[in-house]
Formats: C-alpha cells, structure tokens, sequence
C-alpha cells in the first residue's frame, strides 16, 4: 500500500457521527491492524476524543454534559 492511498484511507477516520458506525469504518479501513491504527491515531484520537487540551474537550467533559442533561 503507498503511502499516499494509505493517507486518503485515514481521511475517512477523520469524524465521526454515531460511535456504532464509527467502530465500523475503523475495522473496514485498518481491520484493526495495529500498524494501520498507528499511522491513523492523530485521526482516530482527534474524532473520539476532540482535539486540543484532553482536560476541556475530552472525554470527561463529554460525560460531564451528558450527565447534566
């Protein structure tokens, strides 16, 4: 696999809108293979867990919104 049409199958891991479907996508594009989830952890990071401080758009303060509500 080039590097460049490995690069376009990480775009698809970029986002994600429902958790289900997003493992999904992840199984379809690395088959969770552990070299294919490492060249695409900035993606597959940014899209569960947000990007920036982990401490004000991480996970904890997801559950903390979800709590409130």
């Amino acid at each position: 696999m080039s590097n460049q049409s490995h690069m376009a199958s990480c775009s698809s891991l970029a986002t994600r809108s429902d958790f289900a479907s997003y493992v999904q996508e992840l199984n379809f594009t690395t088959g969770f293979n552990v070299t294919l989830l490492e060249a695409c952890k900035g993606d597959i990071c940014n899209a569960l867990w947000g990007d920036g401080n982990a401490d004000i758009s991480g996970i904890g303060v997801r559950l903390s919104e979800f709590k409130t509500i």
